[in-house]
């Protein structure tokens, strides 16, 4: 009837919203012994969920009302809070447990982006890069990032690990967009282009397989790349890599590992 189990949930940061449920349907079984599927409905909340926004949710079921004013009421998960609902009605949460479970909605990324002047990112670092969002994000299929014009690096902004889902583990190329020569530069005081555990990068200068038209240049005596905190599986190739840096002390050179 109308008190099969729900699942319930609200947006709980940046800004909490109030509690908001939706029915559970029967996927197998009967309602003793069964299988159920609920989904987390967003229109119920009255909103489009952003990247980065965290969601709170937890299951509640009401056992047959054998004592039709207090039936049993149970839920999931159990964190040494009791949630309460009014008469034990499984429509009706008056208040819920102190730590539900909890999830944080992050952009998918497959297939291609642009990177430079008019693309997805106009940059591979900084606040709005693609680094950043991909930190932020999370792959569903492998990436072809096109690089579409020369770019100016002012930030610094690491490459981290990179997470994955819908299968996988997938990977990210990193390739020109034609047969133009683009030029990656910046005078960062660190590294221009850093990868902080990341893995399964790519970096391909060629174009249909030959050519070298991808320039990375770090115009201070520090590194173009860094490979740091287990970066593994990264491969640069086809690529003409400077930097401004002369001396062979630890730390130093065009390309940096460790």
């Amino acid at each position: 009837g109308g008190n099969v189990p729900r699942v319930y949930f609200r947006r709980s940061a940046p800004s909490a919203t109030t509690w908001v449920s939706t029915a559970g349907s029967l996927n197998s079984g009967n309602g003793n012994n069964g299988t159920w599927n609920f989904t987390i409905d967003y229109s119920a909340l009255g909103l489009t969920p952003v990247a980065g926004e965290t969601y709170q949710y937890f299951v509640a079921a009401q056992d047959q009302a054998t004592n039709p004013v207090n039936p049993n009421i149970g839920f999931s998960k159990f964190d040494g809070t009791t949630p309460t609902f009014t008469n034990n009605n499984v429509n009706s949460l008056v208040t819920a447990p102190t730590t539900p479970d909890a999830y944080t909605y992050l952009t998918a990324f497959s297939g291609t982006i642009t990177v430079g002047t008019a693309g997805t990112y106009p940059t591979f670092n900084g606040a709005g890069g693609l680094f950043a969002a991909l930190n932020g994000g999370v792959l569903t299929g492998d990436v072809t990032v096109q690089v579409i014009s020369d770019i100016n690096e002012t930030a610094y902004t690491p490459l981290n690990s990179l997470s994955s889902s819908c299968g996988g583990p997938w990977t990210v190329t990193i390739v020109p967009n034609n047969t133009t020569v683009r030029t990656i530069s910046g005078a960062n005081s660190q590294s221009m282009i850093v990868f902080n555990g990341a893995a399964r990068v790519t970096i391909d200068g060629s174009s249909g397989g030959s050519g070298r038209y991808l320039v990375w240049r770090n115009t201070q005596a520090h590194p173009a790349f860094w490979l740091n905190a287990g970066a593994n599986n990264i491969t640069i190739k086809n690529s003409q890599i400077e930097s401004a840096n002369t001396t062979s002390t630890a730390g130093a050179g065009v390309i940096v590992m460790g």
